[in-house]
């Protein structure tokens, strides 16, 4: 139910009034980073900042640039607090103890922080074309039924987090890849200098970017930012000798599949011609997923690769950007992938 109530706000027709929005924010954060040529700066950290800002103008037209150390602070603490729990034997979560009590701090900061904006929207005058606008109007086809307050928060949370956390993952790995890959950056840029003008973008336009696309999937190939997926067994069933029963929770992870020999030739390398058309054609279902799939499937995948795209065309376009000679890329698996200590790069305009 609540997927048929959100789908609307996904459709592809409703995208292209966003790519605006996204532009303007990705534009903000290069002029940046024009002061600071030839510094070292950790990309992970401004992917972060810039999707977190997109959230916040398409999903609530409003700045939430001056949230972002609490926001990112608490939500990596209920992370680092749900793996460590995952761990060891389970209490459940309302026995006091330390990291019980973390988890429910900071989900409280987050909660304040979205309780804010939708009170704040409720007590407007305004009129606004936004995400936050279309989930607090929409109705059920058949009951004409509006979601509940709790609904809603839960549901712009969700957006909020990770409209901005994942989508940034994805970024500062695509980055690294191009950045150990100077033959696929060169031709990246071949690409946008033939096919991209920063200053007329929209959605239609960025689907004849097909090496873009490319680079993209084949850096979540490597690094899904949802590294594992959880879902419930619907059935009994016995899978390379090991019974599942109906309502078992199953972990799936992309992160392996991506790299099985099995379906991937070279598994370890970066080819984004992979993901050519005729390529994809003979791709086994589920040999990659890195939205997942099936009923589950990203609600905002099509918003997540729009935003990825432009992001990734207008910094390719002005910037060629390099590692540290001694740089390792450690990750960090969460309950989604990120690099461990950043992506440090040295930024050069073109």
């Amino acid at each position: 139910k609540q997927r048929r109530l959100i789908q609307p706000v996904f459709h592809k027709q409703r995208l292209d009034r966003f790519v605006q929005k996204i532009s303007e924010s990705t534009d903000e954060m290069l002029t940046a980073w024009e002061t600071k040529q030839n510094e070292t700066l950790d990309v992970y950290s401004e992917m972060n900042r810039v999707t977190l800002d997109i959230v916040g103008k398409t999903l609530f037209s409003t700045n939430v640039k001056s949230e972002f150390d609490k926001v990112n602070g608490a939500l990596t603490k209920i992370m680092t607090a749900i793996r460590n729990r995952s761990r060891f034997m389970r209490f459940p979560l309302w026995v006091p103890l330390p990291s019980h009590l973390r988890i429910q701090h900071n989900r409280e900061v987050l909660d304040e922080t979205i309780r804010e904006i939708i009170e704040h929207r409720r007590n407007s005058t305004g009129t606004f074309d936004d995400l936050l606008t279309m989930l607090m109007e929409v109705e059920d086809a058949d009951t004409r039924e509006r979601m509940t307050d709790k609904q809603l928060r839960d549901e712009v949370l969700t957006i909020f987090i990770a409209g901005h956390e994942t989508t940034a993952n994805a970024m500062a790995f695509t980055l690294y890849l191009l950045a150990k890959n100077p033959e696929a950056k060169a031709q990246l840029q071949k690409e946008l200098k033939e096919n991209f003008n920063a200053n007329d973008v929209n959605f239609e336009k960025l689907q004849r970017l097909e090496y873009t696309t490319m680079v993209i999937k084949e850096a979540m190939r490597l690094y899904p930012p949802a590294w594992m997926m959880p879902r419930e067994a619907a059935k009994d069933d016995v899978i390379d000798g090991y019974q599942v029963n109906k309502g078992d929770k199953v972990l799936m992870s992309p992160y392996a599949m991506h790299r099985s020999p099995r379906y991937w030739k070279n598994p370890e390398e970066f080819i984004p011609e992979r993901f050519t058309t005729e390529n994809m054609k003979n791709m086994p279902r589920y040999a990659y997923f890195p939205f997942g799939g099936g009923q589950r499937l990203c609600v905002g995948n099509n918003f997540a690769m729009m935003e990825m795209q432009i992001i990734l065309a207008k910094i390719v376009q002005r910037f060629d950007f390099n590692l540290p000679e001694d740089f390792e890329l450690e990750l960090l698996p969460l309950i989604t992938l990120r690099p461990k200590e950043g992506v440090p790069m040295r930024l050069v305009k073109r």
